[in-house]
């Protein structure tokens, strides 16, 4: 019973530090430096976050941490900016953004789009705070357990999503998987230490660099898009009246989906070795497969 109190005292104090006016100043040039970082294709969540540490090193530990947290945040919603606006995410958990926030910008909802993906954002972070200060000891306990053959299954369950993200062409999935799993083996093998597939590259050593792979693969086709077209700009963005009132209206109506995708996104970020692209796209798998019309 004594750990309820002090985990009270805890988030009090968290609040409270919070709320003072330079580190809401510091979460405030965090976020812009995370939005503006996760916008840019390439500039991942991590990176961003990694850019900004040495500004950390004469604060205290306190605004330091919200920075960051501010930058993490940030970059999380500046990838789904990019991925919605141009097609092209700007980092790896804004994959499966892109897939419907796009459509959504050629029908001229692109301010609604965008409003969706910040509300979806913060109510998906704040439920996933919540339980991380409630679970956050059966969650770290089972993270330490997680061992090899818990990755395996977990790659087999990696490799069903993808069968499942293609009902009608299962094979067209697994094809996918099988390139994706053939790219990995470049580099190093774990076991004997031997290189496989570099063909005498030196750079092929440390294996591909997946993250601008996929940022790459997916930024290629708009790229050829954008150079047959006549046209500046890919649409033209005009102001929608009443945009945030339809993305509340939206959020509201798929209530109960956003909490299991909330769910599903913290199960799988409190796997070590998983992320937040794994938990996007096993997330939007689950949305297909709640709607009555999967293919609109």
């Amino acid at each position: 019973m004594d750990a309820v109190p002090s985990m009270l005292e805890y988030i009090v104090r968290g609040a409270a530090s919070a709320v003072l006016p330079m580190n809401l100043l510091v979460m405030f040039i965090g976020l812009v430096v995370g939005i503006v970082g996760g916008m840019l294709p390439g500039i991942t969540t991590v990176t961003a976050v990694a850019l900004f540490v040495p500004f950390t090193f004469s604060m205290p530990p306190d605004m330091a941490l919200i920075g960051l947290g501010g930058v993490f945040c940030g970059a999380m919603y500046g990838g789904a900016n990019a991925a919605i606006l141009i097609n092209t995410p700007g980092t790896p958990g804004s994959i499966a953004t892109s897939l419907d926030g796009y459509p959504l910008v050629m029908q001229g909802r692109a301010e609604e789009a965008c409003y969706i993906a910040l509300l979806a954002s913060v109510l998906g972070g704040i439920f996933g705070t919540v339980v991380l200060m409630l679970f956050f000891e059966p969650l770290s306990v089972m993270a330490l357990k997680f061992g090899s053959e818990a990755f395996f299954w977990m790659g087999l369950f990696g490799l069903s999503t993808l069968a499942a993200m293609f009902p009608g062409n299962i094979a067209k999935g697994l094809l996918g998987g099988a390139i994706g799993l053939a790219l990995c083996t470049v580099g190093l093998d774990p076991v004997m230490g031997m290189p496989r597939f570099t063909f005498g590259c030196f750079d092929l050593v440390q294996g591909l660099d997946m993250v601008a792979l996929m940022i790459g693969l997916f930024s290629l086709s708009q790229m050829f898009v954008m150079l047959e077209s006549d046209e500046k700009y890919i649409v033209k963005m005009e102001r929608q009246a009443h945009a945030f009132k339809l993305a509340v209206v939206d959020i509201l109506r798929h209530l109960k989906l956003l909490s299991v995708a909330s769910a599903i996104g913290t199960f799988i970020g409190a796997l070590p070795g998983a992320g937040g692209s794994v938990a996007a796209l096993v997330s939007y798998n689950e949305a297909k497969r709640w709607d009555k019309d999967p293919d609109r």
